[in-house]
């Protein structure tokens, strides 16, 4: 991967003992939408984020697969939650298009912005208008791809407003939380792809019993 299109400041924390309970949490995730779950849940708790989304590439498109946002009790996506609503549409890999989890899929480069509202790299009109519409404040987004280990595309993760554990207030993502998640999101890569092939392997299996 390359650098990030912007750096937040440093604030140290130590990873080693935590990224090895994630990888832990991971390998014991029972099918795809558990371990999708699993993925959202785990990098907020990294990085004390009050919301993420988790998109998978298919036919060419990011569709969304989870989204949580805690303030507002947003649970959509998953084994055990909302389905995802279908204004939440899919996004074309367009490498012209100005959408921010496109841009780390198509160049590789992960996006790490401390106030949306202050930047005109990407468009985040859609992100207005629904703090608009609930009045929330969407501020630092941390933007990553997902690439297995032959580098290709798996999906996105995206996490929105990290928050100061002591105060709660909103603040950026700091360069080592960005260090960890992306280095979480080539585990979470890995992690999907098995557990994609486990579920294609069970559904085949469960038809051909059906045919005998």
């Amino acid at each position: 991967m390359k650098d990030s299109f912007m750096t937040a400041p440093t604030n140290l924390r130590s990873p080693v003992s935590i990224m090895a309970g994630i990888a832990r949490s991971l390998g014991s995730a029972g099918n795809l939408p558990e371990l999708l779950e699993l993925i959202v849940e785990e990098a907020m708790d990294l990085t004390n984020a009050d919301g993420g989304s988790l998109y998978l590439v298919k036919d060419n498109k990011l569709h969304f697969e989870i989204v949580r946002n805690n303030t507002l009790s947003i649970d959509f996506g998953g084994s055990r939650s909302t389905p995802i609503p279908d204004s939440f549409r899919p996004i074309a890999l367009n490498k012209s298009s100005s959408h921010v989890c496109v841009h780390v899929i198509t160049s590789e480069e992960n996006a790490n912005i401390a106030d949306v509202y202050r930047q005109e790299a990407f468009d985040f009109s859609g992100t207005r208008e629904m703090d608009r519409r609930t009045g929330y404040r969407s501020q630092s987004f941390l933007t990553v791809g997902l690439f297995d280990h032959h580098n290709h595309p798996v999906g996105v993760l995206q996490l929105i407003n990290a928050t100061e554990p002591n105060t709660e207030q909103v603040i950026a993502f700091t360069a080592t939380q960005q260090e960890m998640v992306e280095g979480f999101a080539g585990m979470a890569a890995v992690s999907i792809n098995n557990a994609s092939l486990r579920d294609e392997i069970t559904n085949w299996f469960e038809s051909f019993m059906k045919l005998i």
